[in-house]
C-alpha cells in the first residue's frame, strides 16, 4: 500500500463521505463498498442492485476518481465481480484487479488492471484504449483469457501471470494458442480439409499470440508489447515457470502449452 494512502471507514469518517456522496450525487449507487483516499483525491468503488440481480454476486460495480476538494468524478471503470489483489508496483503504489465487463449470457471475459494515483489529476486505471462495452461502461484493462472458439477454429486455455520486477515495476503476460482446420476445397457447400497422412485428422494451422504488458519506468505510461521469434518463445517459458506476484495472479500453468516447459524444468519454479 503507498504512503499516505488509507481506506476510509465509512462508518465513522463522515467528513469524507459527506464529500464522495455530494460528489456521487445524481448517479446510481446502491452501495458503496470500498473507499480510499490519497493526497486528497479518492478511489471510490460502488455498486448498483439492478432489478434483475438474484443476488449480491450480480451487483453491477463502478469505480471512481474523486477530487475531494473540488468534487471533480472520473468513472474509471465498470463491471461485474471485481477481485482485488494485494498492491503492487514502485513502492507498491498500484491496486490490481480483475472484473467481468459483463454477465454470463455475453461473449465478455475477464479483464485485468491496476488503479494508481497520477499526480495532481487523479486516480486512473491501467491499459486504458478509451473502449466502452455500452455507453457509459468503460472496460480498461488486459484480457485474461482466450475467448471462446468459433467455426473451425479450436481455442487454448489462456497462460497468464503478473510478475515482479528488479526495478520495482511488474509484468503481466497473456499466452494464447488457436488451432485452425486447413480448407483444401470445396465440394458444393461442404468444406474439405486437408488430412495428415500419418494420422488421417485434419491438418491443423497453429498461431500462438503472445503479449507482454508493463509500464515504462522512464515515463510511467502504459506499454504493450506482442512477441514474436525467440523473445515470444522466452516469455511463455517465464509464464509457465517464474514465480509470479501471488498465487492467485496467475493462471494455465498446469495447461498443454506449459507441459513442454515443466518436462524441461520439473517440479522447479524460478525466482
Amino acid at each position: 500500500m503507498p504512503d499516505g494512502f488509507h481506506w476510509v471507514d465509512i462508518e465513522s469518517e463522515l467528513t469524507v463521505m459527506a464529500q464522495v456522496r455530494a460528489a456521487l450525487r445524481g448517479r446510481k449507487v446502491s452501495a458503496y463498498r470500498e473507499v480510499g483516499v490519497k493526497d486528497g483525491y479518492a478511489l471510490v468503488f460502488v455498486s448498483e442492485r439492478k432489478e434483475e440481480a438474484g443476488t449480491p454476486a450480480d451487483d453491477f460495480w463502478s469505480a471512481y476518481s474523486i477530487a475531494l476538494d473540488t468534487g471533480k468524478v472520473d468513472l474509471l471503470l465498470s463491471g461485474y465481480e471485481f477481485n482485488f489483489h494485494p498492491w503492487i508496483g514502485h513502492a507498491t503504489g498500484e491496486l490490481p484487479i480483475d472484473y467481468a465487463y459483463c454477465r454470463e449470457d455475453c461473449e465478455g471475459g475477464s479483464l485485468f488492471t491496476t488503479f494508481y494515483l497520477l499526480p495532481k489529476v487523479g486516480w486512473r486505471a491501467r491499459w486504458n484504449p478509451g473502449y466502452e462495452y455500452e455507453k457509459g461502461h468503460p472496460i480498461p484493462g488486459v484480457r485474461t483469457d482466450c475467448g471462446e472458439p468459433t467455426g473451425g477454429v479450436d481455442v487454448s486455455p489462456s497462460v497468464f501471470a503478473v510478475f515482479n520486477q528488479e526495478e520495482g515495476g511488474y509484468q503481466v503476460g497473456r499466452w494464447c494458442r488457436t488451432s485452425e482446420v486447413i480448407l483444401d476445397h470445396k465440394e458444393g457447400d461442404q468444406d474439405i480439409y486437408k488430412i495428415d497422412p500419418a494420422t488421417g485428422k485434419p491438418l491443423l494451422a497453429i498461431t500462438d499470440e503472445v503479449l507482454r504488458y508493463s509500464v515504462d519506468p522512464a515515463t510511467g505510461k502504459d506499454k504493450e508489447e506482442k512477441l514474436t521469434g525467440a523473445a515470444a518463445r522466452e516469455w511463455e517459458s517465464r509464464l509457465c515457470l517464474v514465480i509470479p506476484v501471488a498465487a492467485e495472479l496467475s493462471w494455465g500453468r498446469d495447461t498443454e502449452l506449459c507441459r513442454t516447459f515443466r518436462k524441461a524444468v520439473p517440479d522447479k519454479m524460478i525466482q
